[in-house]
C-alpha cells in the first residue's frame, strides 16, 4: 500500500514538474509585458525540497534539470540538473525547520535559491563568452527574477501545501481500517 501512494505522489509530482516546464519555455517567453519570466522550475524544487527533504528535492533538481538540458542546446549537458539538484538537495536540508504556517524561512530560501542559481547562470555565461557585464545581467534579469520568484512564493507555497496536506489526510484515511 506504502509503495502505491508513494507512486501516485510522485506521478502527481511530475505532472506539475511538466506543467511548469511547458509554462516557463512555451507560454512565459511569448509574453511581451515582462521583461523576464519567472523560474516555475526552481519554484518546484525549492518548495518540494523544503516540504519532503533532501531526496525528494534532488529527484525533483533532476527531472527539471533533464527537461531544461533537452530544451536548451546552448549550455552543456547536465549544467541546469546539477543547478536544480544542488538547490533541491541545500532546500532539502532545512525540512526540519518546515512549519505549516511560517511563510519567512520560504521566502528566504526562495531568494537564496534564486541567487544561487543566477550565480551559476552568469558564472557559465561568464566562462563561455570571456566577458559579460554583470551589474546590467544583476539588474535586468537577476532582480527582476528574484522579485517574480518571490511573488511565486508568496501567492503559490501555500497552495502547493494545501495539496500536500489534502493528499497526506487522504493517504492517511485509506490506510485506516474503517469499521
Amino acid at each position: 500500500m506504502k509503495i502505491k501512494k508513494l507512486i501516485k505522489r510522485e506521478l502527481i509530482n511530475i505532472v506539475l514538474i511538466l506543467v511548469c516546464f511547458l509554462l516557463q519555455t512555451c507560454v512565459f517567453p511569448f509574453n511581451k509585458v515582462l521583461t523576464t519570466e519567472p523560474n516555475l522550475l526552481l519554484f518546484c524544487v525549492f518548495s518540494f525540497g523544503f516540504i519532503y527533504g533532501p531526496v525528494q528535492g534532488m529527484f525533483c533538481g533532476l527531472l527539471s534539470g533533464l527537461f531544461m538540458d533537452l530544451f536548451y542546446t546552448n549550455v552543456p549537458f547536465g549544467f541546469f540538473m546539477l543547478l536544480y539538484i544542488i538547490v533541491g538537495f541545500v532546500n532539502g536540508l532545512f525540512t526540519n525547520f518546515y512549519y505549516d504556517d511560517y511563510l519567512t524561512l520560504p521566502v528566504i530560501l526562495c531568494i537564496a535559491s534564486e541567487l544561487v542559481f543566477n550565480a551559476g547562470m552568469i558564472l557559465f555565461k561568464y566562462l563561455q563568452l570571456g566577458h559579460i557585464n554583470v551589474w546590467s545581467t544583476i539588474i535586468n534579469t537577476v532582480f527582476p527574477e528574484v522579485l517574480f520568484s518571490v511573488l511565486l512564493t508568496l501567492l503559490f507555497y501555500r497552495v502547493l501545501l494545501k495539496a500536500n496536506r489534502i493528499m497526506d489526510i487522504k493517504e492517511d484515511k485509506r490506510g485506516q481500517n474503517v469499521a
